[in-house]
């Protein structure tokens, strides 16, 4: 990274005539100009300033963060607006205690987020990136991924307000989070031969998303899981993933937005095993659970289950705040059996719990 070279270097420091250099950022994994418009001249608006921290990882010490920041400023007609457009990379082995596992889940793998095209273990969202290492990475037996964060931030004389980086779609975030993985990686010492890329395009925007519309029992249309509900008082903003039998989210959140608080989670992983891991460890191994196929831990908050799909290995996995717990009828182990058969059905897979 060169973001202000040291004085005294002559014209090189200044950045003029036939020297002038170009910024890179991220571990060397970015470069100024280099294609996205967070990275360039544009993300400026009416002028601005770009800026970053960051802390390499090493063989030594495999943990690592990047932040690059725009300071930008848009001149509007009636009021002048000051952003700060934020990126935030982070490299490391994934939590492990069960409650941090589980709001870490929630944080990156989200129902409004996209699988990554090319079997790439990870997803991408509009705000938000999740890119997970191979097994040679894991460290102390637990899987390491590179997450990435965007935050806008916008004062002016009315207020403040939050909302998505607007110079940055999601190809763009998928693209910056393979390259800081692949940079990552290489300071860790444990790159594979073959360097992560994006090489095919993200399923069209109509087909991205399943809505399940008066079919399902939730006030939104989504989640069409049999007895799931709104706990007491919560007005909850739905979203799942699309037609994808390997990968299945349903997120529930209790307000909208980049601030939202986790309500209840409901994800199948089927077939995808860098996925799997990460569920690995969680909740123990799980036993042999009446009525059910495989082995289960199943909990009021935290359910989990893993069987065979197949030829393949399968992860079911639910979370339920407290207020979801009490809603859901007659009880979340119910629901959790809801949700796995027909998560299980869609994948091809032989039922795994107990019918009604």
């Amino acid at each position: 990274m060169a973001l202000a070279l040291a004085a005294g270097a002559g014209c090189w420091a200044g950045g003029i005539g036939p020297f002038k250099s170009k910024d890179r950022y991220c571990w060397g994994a970015w470069e100024q100009d280099s294609g996205p418009m967070f990275l360039g001249e544009k993300a400026f608006y009416d002028g601005g300033t770009r800026t970053a921290a960051e802390t390499a990882p090493s063989s030594r010490d495999p943990r690592g963060t990047c932040t690059v920041t725009v300071h930008a400023e848009s001149a509007g007609s009636r009021e002048t607006i000051r952003y700060e457009d934020r990126v935030t990379v982070s490299y490391g082995v994934i939590p492990g205690p069960a409650a941090a596992r589980t709001e870490w889940l929630g944080e990156f793998l989200q129902g409004e987020s996209d699988r990554l095209p090319d079997d790439l273990p990870g997803m991408v969202g509009a705000d938000r990136g999740v890119f997970v290492l191979p097994k040679e990475c894991d460290v102390d037996g637990r899987p390491a991924a590179v997450t990435l964060r965007t935050r806008s931030t916008g004062v002016s004389a009315s207020g403040t307000s939050h909302t998505i980086v607007p110079t940055l779609d999601k190809r763009d975030i998928a693209k910056m989070l393979l390259a800081a993985a692949d940079h990552g990686m290489r300071k860790a010492g444990c790159a594979p031969a073959r360097t992560p890329r994006l090489a095919s395009p993200f399923p069209p925007e109509e087909t991205e998303k399943a809505r399940t519309e008066r079919k399902s029992p939730m006030r939104w249309g989504v989640c069409d899981i049999k007895g799931l509900h709104a706990g007491d008082g919560e007005s909850l903003a739905w979203s799942q993933t699309g037609a994808d039998k390997r990968l299945q989210i349903c997120s529930a959140t209790a307000v909208p937005g980049a601030d939202a608080e986790l309500a209840g989670q409901f994800i199948a992983v089927n077939g995808l095993p860098r996925l799997e891991a990460l569920f690995d460890g969680m909740t123990d191994e799980g036993v042999p659970a009446t009525g059910w196929r495989g082995k289960a831990v199943l909990g009021k908050s935290t359910a989990l289950v893993r069987a065979d799909c197949g030829d393949k290995k399968a992860v079911f996995f639910q979370y339920f705040s407290e207020k979801m717990s009490k809603a859901a009828g007659p009880g979340p182990e119910r629901v959790f059996a809801n949700g796995a058969n027909a998560a299980a059905k869609r994948a091809g897979c032989a039922p795994v719990a107990p019918t009604d």
